[in-house]
């Protein structure tokens, strides 16, 4: 049996995007799989314009991620292209996003720990 993947991006992960100028950081959550160098999976935000949900697609290869965030939301008409690299311990991302031919900034990632994981599903069941 082999060690998991240390860069394997299956998991939790909360983190913030960054406008380059004017509008405040947005924070997030990700729920993300991977599967084969495929990730997939689900972002939550809340911005200026209400709360926003999001799936996104992409590829890991090695320590070098890209995937596509498309909005749920009718009013959100375009997609996000997210370009990062990953800490050697698989525990942070930091790179760039952009909105085709029209903005783009930074985002940063942070794995959740297994125990923050934990602690979350048992409030939401208590709750």
């Amino acid at each position: 049996m082999s060690a998991r993947d240390p860069l394997d991006l299956t998991g939790d992960w909360s983190g913030t995007y960054e406008y380059p100028r004017y509008f405040p950081r947005v924070a997030f959550t990700a729920s993300l799989a991977e599967q084969n160098g495929f990730v997939s999976g689900g972002v939550a935000e809340t911005t200026l314009k209400g709360d926003r949900r999001a799936t996104i697609e992409g590829r890991r290869d090695g320590a070098e991620v890209t995937w596509l965030k498309r909005y749920e939301h009718r009013d959100v008409a375009h997609d996000v292209q997210y370009e990062g690299v990953i800490s050697g311990d698989g525990r942070e991302i930091s790179g760039r996003w952009a909105i085709f031919g029209n903005w783009s900034g930074v985002f940063q990632m942070v794995r959740q720990s297994r125990a923050a994981q934990a602690l979350q599903r048992r409030a939401a069941v208590e709750a």
